[in-house]
């Protein structure tokens, strides 16, 4: 049924099928169509293929967005001819269109159509198919900062539907090997650099468009940040090592500093850190100073949990008695072996059985005739500074025999 009443600005019938193409060839596709275009007439829908060819414009069985899908008169989709303009193509390869006079008389419809359908269009008609358009252009939100990720804003686009973005990132106008997505983290080599984003859409069926964002600040350095608590791992006491146990979720070079009772300790720069004897009774703390390429630099610090105790001696042999016991024969102690052994003094006490013998406290003992048949033993204990003193006895001798007189 013909809608014949009034012609509209581009010379077809209004209400018709032609007259609603042409008007979303103008408005959307942006091209000057009317009924004369160019100086070939498209007059009714069953003449628009040989018009299109004439102008030189593809006419196929491949579908775009903004494309006019075309109907011969007498085919299974309309008897007198009919044209629709192609909103979407989907990835099945069925299309949506939208039309008038089709559906109702004189009013609009769309209608979701498959290949397969006996009313698939004749022809599709490429009268400058339909571009992706940006209204507002991608941008890059935030502060760009060394190891902090941002997210690119892709803008708005023109048709609206299920757009694909697609991006890649630039540093002074410089491609970013690998940066394709819309997050981006800057690294270290980014430092003092402005960022863009290329933002590429496409839709099926149109044609894609690039355009570029306009350029961020220039790229911060970033904060390193620790990753747990920093804590001081050991017993505080001389003679045992601590650790600084500091780490961070980047990559980092780290230094230490170890005080007591907060004054820098000369020379103790490493990671590890063995209380000395002058820092009994202190509290032990460690600075510790991360730097990293392209970040700030970070402190931070910690305390052992307690002031440092005594240190204790570990023995490793026991003393020993050197010589046969024998009246009138000197016998010998050794210290044994303890751990530390720098600046220890040892101190000896001879016994006979459980008692001591009065004045017997030198490393050597001769023993006394009243010592005949009784077994020896010698006892030495071990003192330094910072070490809670230990004594350790030796094994207990056989028992004294008699002295022989000398010529």
């Amino acid at each position: 049924m013909l809608f014949r009443s009034l012609v509209d600005p581009w010379y077809f019938y209004s209400r018709e099928c032609t007259s609603f193409v042409a008007w979303r060839l103008n408005n959307d596709n942006k091209i000057p169509f009317t009924n004369n275009w160019a100086g070939a007439h498209f007059g009714n829908a069953y003449q628009w293929a040989a018009a299109a060819k004439q102008l030189g414009f593809a006419v196929n069985g491949r579908p775009s967005v903004g494309s006019v899908a075309w109907w011969n008169a007498r085919s299974a989709g309309s008897w007198t001819g009919h044209v629709a303009w192609v909103a979407r193509v989907y990835s099945d390869h069925s299309i949506l269109i939208e039309e008038y006079n089709y559906v109702s008389p004189g009013n609009y419809s769309q209608r979701h159509l498959y290949p397969s359908s006996s009313l698939w269009p004749t022809d599709f008609l490429h009268l400058g198919d339909l571009k992706m358009s940006n209204t507002a252009a991608p941008s890059i939100p935030g502060t760009p900062t060394v190891g902090a990720t941002l997210t690119a804003s892709p803008g708005t686009w023109k048709p609206a539907g299920s757009v694909t973005f697609t991006y890649a990132w630039y540093a002074n106008g410089t491609l970013i090997s690998g940066a394709k997505a819309q997050k981006y983290t800057p690294t270290p080599d980014t430092l003092g650099k402005t960022l863009t984003v290329k933002v590429t859409a496409s839709m099926g069926g149109t044609q894609s468009k690039t355009v570029t964002s306009p350029a961020s600040a220039a790229v911060v350095a970033g904060t390193l940040v620790a990753s747990g608590t920093p804590v001081v791992v050991g017993t505080a006491q001389v003679g045992v090592p601590l650790v600084a146990n500091s780490s961070w979720k980047q990559s980092a070079t780290l230094a230490y500093q170890w005080s007591s009772n907060g004054v820098p300790i000369p020379a103790a720069t490493d990671q590890t850190y063995v209380p000395q004897p002058q820092d009994l009774g202190a509290t032990i703390s460690v600075a510790v100073t991360a730097t990293a390429t392209g970040y700030k630099i970070a402190k931070t610090s910690m305390t052992s949990a307690a002031k440092v105790a005594p240190g204790v001696f570990k023995q490793t042999k026991v003393p020993v008695i050197s010589g046969t016991p024998t009246v009138g024969t000197p016998l010998g102690a050794s210290t044994g072996t303890w751990s530390p052994s720098q600046a220890n003094t040892y101190a000896y006490q001879w016994y006979t059985g459980s008692t001591p013998i009065a004045g017997a406290t030198a490393s050597a003992y001769t023993p006394t005739p009243s010592m005949l048949t009784k077994t020896l033993s010698v006892r030495v204990t071990a003192s330094s500074g910072g070490y809670t003193s230990m004594t350790k006895a030796s094994t207990v001798t056989k028992a004294v025999v008699p002295g022989v007189f000398t010529a």
